[in-house]
């Protein structure tokens, strides 16, 4: 039962179309979310059952239609003898912004403060301060160092 509750909180994190909503839902799934976070609609996250494999950092914005793909399963294709199923984690650190449409596989790391473009597929760690795009995703630039985001924010320390 608890299984078939989750599948319909899922739809309905996905489909409300307020924000506070959709992160008490995603909280109440199982992920681990620090402090604020904007998610866009349509978030879909295929995870077996595994939301608590999910882990989001404080200031993180989230586009509309991301995909994170926690569980990868490839039954009953004759592959599932080379490549069994398995849940990995997906991190993302501090101040992490997800453009639209962009697709996040387990085992990645989301370094802090870094950008995915829209429609990005990340499929490798992300360094902080960097912006990734493309796909696969691939760094395309530094946005910065701690301190000048700080600056940015308005608390960098003199």
């Amino acid at each position: 039962m608890n299984r078939a509750l989750n599948k319909i909180l899922h739809v309905i994190m996905r489909l409300t179309p307020n924000n506070r909503f959709r992160v008490r839902l995603l909280r109440r799934l199982g992920a681990h979310v620090s402090g604020d976070l904007f998610v866009g609609q349509n978030l879909f996250i295929f995870d077996g059952g595994r939301t608590d494999l999910l882990t989001i950092g404080n200031n993180v914005g989230i586009g509309p239609n991301v995909t994170m793909v926690l569980h990868s399963d490839p039954s009953p294709s004759p592959l599932e003898r080379i490549h069994p199923k398995k849940w990995e984690p997906i991190r993302i650190g501090e101040g992490v912004w997800i453009g639209a449409s962009a697709t996040i596989l387990g085992g990645v790391q989301i370094g802090e403060f870094s950008i995915i473009a829209a429609g990005a597929v990340v499929t490798k760690d992300v360094p902080p301060y960097s912006m990734v795009a493309g796909v696969p995703a691939r760094k395309i630039r530094d946005i910065g160092t701690k301190r000048e985001i700080m600056e940015l924010r308005g608390e960098a320390r003199k």
